[in-house]
């Protein structure tokens, strides 16, 4: 079976990805340093560099002609900004990838080369996971990077309180007169709190924590029945 690719929601047919295709087993790590007193340095700091991956490919342009197709390929790479990259060996994971370039042998039938994507955040992203929270759940986070969260409730009786509380003791808590079916939303990536589709940050009490879900398992509690989405990040 031909490995292929989907770029931006797209797969061409007519391109094939060839076997040596080579995926990164982990991004390159660059270290920040400070001289250490007596000898050598110590770590200060550290980041994942960003990935560039070659696609080398088959174009079979039979039938087509090939300016032709080289106007709908640029037209379908090119965007400002990035966009999903899958390949067809590993459907449910995706990198998000910017066209960087494009260089190919012609022949006639076919062209040969390489299309090189950059991906400014080395991860591979998997599908979003949903998890009803009735009371307390124990949410599994596979990969390597801890995960930013949101979660939705829908109040079932009139409350002045309504708190997130994980297995460190960590928590955000929301002060407020709900009513039955406010609806409550809470992103931890944006950092926003809205209450019936409106923001409200003036709810969240002072004591509360941000925090994100850390690989493994993670207990989560909550006031109100709640469900929690995510998505599991790997190097």
């Amino acid at each position: 079976m031909d490995l292929q690719f989907t770029y931006n929601g797209i797969r061409k047919s007519y391109i094939s990805v060839l076997s040596d295709l080579r995926r990164p087993i982990l991004p390159t790590i660059s270290y920040t340093t400070a001289e250490r007193t007596g000898a050598g340095e110590r770590v200060t700091g550290m980041k994942l560099d960003t990935i560039i991956l070659d696609v080398p490919v088959v174009v079979y342009h039979r039938g087509k002609r090939l300016q032709e197709l080289k106007l709908e390929l640029s037209t379908w790479l090119y965007s400002e900004d990035e966009q999903k990259l899958v390949f067809s060996d590993k459907p449910s994971r995706y990198y998000m990838a910017r066209f960087l370039s494009m260089e190919f042998e012609e022949y006639e039938h076919f062209s040969k080369g390489v299309i090189q994507f950059l991906c400014p955040t080395p991860y591979q992203y998997a599908a979003e996971m949903i998890v009803p929270i009735p009371n307390q759940a124990d949410i599994e986070v596979m990969g390597q990077i801890p995960v930013y969260w949101t979660l939705q409730c829908r109040i079932e009786a009139k409350t002045n309180k309504f708190e997130v509380i994980n297995q460190a003791e960590e928590k955000l808590i929301l002060y407020h007169q709900f009513q039955e079916n406010d609806v409550i939303q809470i992103d931890t990536r944006k950092r926003v709190i809205s209450l019936n589709r409106e923001s409200r940050m003036s709810l969240l009490a002072f004591e509360s924590r941000w925090f994100s879900l850390k690989p493994g398992v993670n207990t989560m509690y909550v006031t109100q029945p709640s469900t929690l989405s995510y998505q599991n990040i790997y190097l």
